[in-house]
């Protein structure tokens, strides 16, 4: 969408949050050559030890909200195998480091990396299906275990998002690559789509996200 409404008003656009399947992102606009420039934010890194505690993206989102922070201020926050990676703006980051402490019942030690690592793989499942067509609402029902008619009604109700854009036909084409989310019930990519099966359906690969 930014770069579509750069294009119109004659510039151009470009987004970055620190590794390539990043959610939440800074976008940078300019008109001409692309221009040299620092990404304002950087990568925040903690471990913690998983055998006295547990910690979700929502106990870190939690407790830096209630620091005050503001959430257009932070960018994704991956909790995976005993480690944080916290995206936050440069602004921030000093404040975050000095005061995120703790988060559930686990004590944290935050700091900078002067390089963003190889991300840890995300955790999650594949499922493999096949489809009477790649319309939104029966690639969503595969994925999410859902019913047609409530993948359609889930669609239609605004809930549904295909690469972070809100999308309300559920008659939308879906392709290989594509990043679906249900809101409240995660996120589900869409791996590979191969050939018809003999009973003339589509047979499909998804990763749905833990």
């Amino acid at each position: 969408m930014a770069v579509y409404a750069a294009g119109q008003a004659g510039a151009s656009a470009k987004s970055w949050g620190g590794y390539e399947e990043a959610e939440r992102t800074v976008c940078c606009f300019y008109a001409g050559d692309e221009p040299v420039w620092e990404w304002p934010f950087c990568c925040l890194y903690a471990k913690w030890d998983q055998r006295y505690a547990s910690l979700t993206h929502r106990d870190i989102l939690g407790s830096l909200m209630a620091l005050g922070m503001i959430r257009e201020t932070i960018g994704d926050i991956v909790v995976r195998d005993g480690q944080i990676f916290l995206f936050a703006l440069e602004e921030m980051a000093d404040y975050i480091v000095l005061n995120l402490i703790k988060a559930g019942k686990a004590s944290l030690q935050l700091h900078r990396l002067s390089e963003v690592p190889q991300m840890p793989l995300p955790a999650g499942k594949l499922i493999r299906d096949t489809v009477a067509s790649l319309r939104l609402d029966a690639v969503l029902a595969a994925g999410y275990r859902l019913s047609r008619g409530d993948a359609s009604q889930a669609i239609r109700d605004g809930s549904v998002r295909v690469n972070f854009m809100e999308e309300t036909r559920p008659d939308a084409l879906v392709g290989a690559g594509a990043l679906l989310s249900v809101r409240g019930m995660g996120r589900v990519r869409v791996e590979q789509i191969d050939g018809p099966t003999r009973k003339g359906r589509i047979a499909i690969v998804l990763f749905r996200y833990e």
